[in-house]
């Protein structure tokens, strides 16, 4: 499995601080090694980044198709996993960058998650976008999850999202956890 964290790997405490720090450039992507599994992290900001094309090129070079994506969010629980999203950004991924590959223009989103139960709450988050995240700490709002998975599922991958409340997992702890039992 991948795992896409949309911000650098710092900001995720110290849950991969065992990464393998050798990165491997491909698609505006860092790829680190972390056990078994591969760690993709946008190289410039993620509106530039999480793009049909670069998602694609992931895909094909990297082994697998499931796709977890690691999001922050603002939640009672220190980890939620996200089952769908509303797209409060103001900017859609997928706009301009389609068709391509013989895929349509509008594809369609309504199941864009794997929805199996984990373990962990499960919700439908406001997706607000790394600009206003701050902003607003409402219930279920996600930092960026609509901007990578659009293009994610657009270019194939099966998603899994899980959310992060970095001010109950502040060591992050349990994130480590939650990742290794979707892996």
């Amino acid at each position: 499995m991948t795992a896409y964290l949309p911000l650098s790997l710092d900001t995720y405490s110290k849950t991969f601080s065992s990464v393998n720090q050798e990165k491997q450039l491909m698609a505006h992507h860092s790829i680190y090694k972390w056990g078994d599994m591969t760690i993709v992290s946008p190289q410039q900001t993620l509106t530039k980044a999480a793009t049909p094309v670069n998602l694609f090129d992931l895909k094909r070079e990297l082994e697998g198709n499931k796709l977890l994506i690691v999001d922050r969010v603002h939640s009672s629980e220190p980890i939620i996993q996200i089952i769908d999203h509303r797209n409060l950004t103001g900017f859609n991924p997928l706009v301009g960058k389609t068709p391509l590959n013989g895929r349509p223009r509008f594809p369609d989103v309504s199941k864009l998650y794997n929805k199996t139960e984990r373990g962990f709450p499960m919700r439908v988050v406001n997706c607000l976008g790394p600009g206003r995240f701050w902003e607003k700490k409402e219930e279920n709002t996600s930092e960026a999850v609509a901007l990578v998975s659009l293009s994610a599922a657009y270019a194939g991958w099966r998603i899994c999202a899980l959310g992060w409340n970095e001010g109950c997992d502040p060591t992050g702890k349990e994130l480590c956890k939650a990742i290794k039992a979707f892996s």
